[in-house]
């Protein structure tokens, strides 16, 4: 077995990836998995920006292991690379088939099918990858803004919906908070940022558009108490 930080050594010390190549080549026979030292390959090529080749030992490392959810990940890229994404997604989609939390698949192929411009159409296809991978922190918080570009009271409840499902939700708070004061509903606004506070209260932003809020209101009272809540918190 070769394993994984030892091609990237490999791929450090190679100056030209036909050297790279020619070196993991003399390793597959020694491979439980060569479908993914090829895909290493053609990563190579890809960084390199010589795509046909990479398209090349993709296809290869398809032809040993069509079930490499990596592999089909991967060539779904070279396509894209090439300028051709309406080819591409049919690889991701069975990236996801094989593997259904492959998170870099569902980005790609979210872009891919959301390239119209159509707000609504995208907020909705952004739900379905958010629930088909909703403990994945990162592509949420990535994506989360989108939501904003759509502003109306739907999206904020589908945000809110959805905050509730994911464990880091807190950018869902805080966008849905913005959404719901863009469409003139303080209150709501205000529930999603006390909740924020209490959910996360350390995180010192909440409590600064909470106290914003009740300083356009002047409301005296709750503004003192949300700045002292926020300093017990975060002193500095």
């Amino acid at each position: 077995v070769f394993y994984q930080y030892e091609l990237q050594e490999l791929a450090i010390e190679t100056a030209r990836v036909e050297d790279f190549e020619e070196q993991v080549r003399q390793l597959i026979h020694r491979s439980r998995a060569p479908h993914e030292l090829l895909t290493h390959v053609a990563q190579a090529y890809c960084r390199g920006c010589e795509f046909e080749k990479a398209l090349s030992r993709v296809d290869e490392a398809i032809g040993l292991n069509s079930r490499a959810w990596g592999a089909q990940a991967k060539k779904g890229d070279v396509v894209r690379a090439l300028g051709r994404d309406d080819d591409a997604g049919p690889f991701y989609e069975r990236a996801l088939q094989l593997k259904p939390d492959e998170s870099h698949s569902a980005i790609q192929l979210f872009e891919i099918r959301n390239q119209s411009g159509d707000v609504l159409e995208e907020r909705d296809e952004f739900i379905k990858v958010l629930e088909r991978m909703p403990t994945d922190e990162s592509l949420f918080a990535s994506y989360a803004g989108r939501f904003q570009k759509d502003r109306t009271l739907e999206s904020a409840e589908k945000l809110l919906e959805l905050a509730a499902r994911v464990p880091q939700s807190l950018q869902a708070l805080l966008t849905a908070s913005d959404m719901f004061l863009q469409a003139g509903k303080r209150k709501r606004a205000v529930d999603c940022l006390n909740r924020a506070c209490s959910e996360y209260p350390r995180a010192f932003d909440s409590y600064v558009r909470l106290s914003d809020i009740y300083q356009r209101q002047q409301k005296r009272l709750p503004l003192e108490q949300v700045v002292l809540r926020g300093l017990s918190v975060v002193p500095q």
